[in-house]
C-alpha cells in the first residue's frame, strides 16, 4: 500500500508543473485581454470625441455610398440607408466628402468637394472620338496661369484616376428631378472667333446666366476655345454628388460656405448594422495599432 501512495504521490509531482504553466499561460491571457479592453476603451473614447457618426441617406453618393440601393428605386431612395459614415471635424481637402448643414436645410446632407475657392470650374457637353456625349467638369486649379491653361488639361477625369468614381462617367448624368432640358448652348466670340459650347442646364442657369450682365456676381474666364468657367468665390466651394443624375446639389443651390461643413468622412461602414459596426470599429482599432508599430 505504502508503494502504491508513493507512486500516486510521485505522479501528481510530475503533473504540478503543468498545471501551473496552463493557470500560468490563462492567467497572462485574462490579464491581457484586460489590458485590450482598456487601451480599447480609451482608444474608443477618444474616437467618439473626435468623430461624429451619419447614417447615409439616399442614391446622391452612390457608387462610392449606398451602392446597396436598387437601381430601380433610386427616384425613391431619400430615406433609404445602408452606409453610415464616420466624421471628423477638420479642413476637407479637394474631392474629400463632406457632411453639409446650411441654415437652409432640414437636415444635413452628404456630398464631395470638387473646387475650392479660387478654383474656375465649368461643366460642358463632350463628344468623344466614337462621337458619344457626356457631361464633363472642367476644373482650373487656384493660382493657375490662365492664358497657358487648356480646356484638355482642365476636364477633370473621374474614374477612379482622382480616387473616387462617378456613376455612369460617360453619360449626360441629367439631373432627373431637375430636368427642362439637357443643355443650353451658348456662343462666345475669342478674339474676333466665334465658339459655341453646350452647358449643363441647372449649372448655366445657376452660374453662367450672369456672364452677360454688367453687375457679375462672379468672376469669369473665357478660354482660347470660348470655353466659359465661373470662380468660386472666398470662402465657399462648390460641391455635387457622386451620382450625377439623382443629386441635387450645387448645379441647383450655388455654392456654400465653407462653415456649413459639420466635417469630412474619415471612415465608411459599409451596409451598416450593429455587429458591422463594431466589427468595422474593431479593424480600424487593429488599423492604427499596425501603423503605430510600422513607424
Amino acid at each position: 500500500m505504502k508503494n502504491k501512495k508513493k507512486k500516486v504521490e510521485e505522479v501528481e509531482k510530475v503533473q504540478d508543473p503543468v498545471k501551473e504553466v496552463t493557470e500560468l499561460f490563462f492567467r497572462m491571457f485574462f490579464y491581457l485581454f484586460l489590458v485590450f479592453i482598456a487601451v480599447f476603451m480609451c482608444w474608443y473614447g477618444y474616437f467618439v470625441l473626435n468623430h461624429t457618426f451619419y447614417d447615409v441617406k439616399g442614391a446622391s453618393m452612390m457608387p462610392t455610398l449606398n451602392n446597396s440601393i436598387p437601381y430601380s428605386q433610386m427616384e425613391s431612395a431619400n430615406n433609404m440607408h445602408f452606409d453610415s459614415v464616420h466624421i471628423k471635424v477638420e479642413t476637407p481637402n479637394l474631392f474629400d466628402v463632406v457632411i453639409i448643414k446650411r441654415p437652409t436645410d432640414k437636415d444635413s446632407i452628404i456630398k464631395r468637394v470638387v473646387a475650392q475657392e479660387g478654383d474656375y470650374v465649368t461643366i460642358a457637353k463632350v463628344i468623344d472620338e466614337n462621337g458619344n456625349a457626356s457631361f464633363k467638369l472642367f476644373r482650373i486649379a487656384a493660382g493657375s496661369q490662365l492664358n497657358d491653361f487648356s480646356d484638355e488639361e482642365a476636364m477633370l477625369s473621374e474614374n477612379a484616376e482622382n480616387g473616387y468614381t462617378i456613376l455612369e462617367p460617360d453619360t449626360l448624368w441629367v439631373h432627373k428631378k431637375t430636368l427642362a432640358s439637357e443643355f443650353i448652348e451658348v456662343e462666345i466670340k475669342v478674339d474676333g472667333q466665334s465658339f459655341k459650347h453646350q452647358y449643363e442646364y441647372n449649372f448655366y442657369w445657376t452660374f453662367l446666366n450672369f456672364y452677360s450682365e454688367d453687375d457679375r456676381p462672379y468672376n469669369y474666364f473665357v478660354s482660347d476655345d470660348g470655353l466659359l468657367y465661373v470662380q468660386v468665390p472666398k470662402g465657399q466651394f462648390f460641391f455635387m454628388g457622386d451620382n450625377r443624375a439623382h443629386s441635387t446639389d450645387a448645379r441647383e443651390d450655388g455654392f456654400c460656405n465653407t462653415e456649413y461643413i459639420l466635417g469630412k468622412v474619415d471612415y465608411v461602414i459599409e451596409d451598416n448594422n450593429f455587429f458591422v459596426r463594431i466589427f468595422s470599429l474593431l479593424k480600424i482599432f487593429f488599423g492604427k495599432i499596425e501603423k503605430f508599430f510600422a513607424r
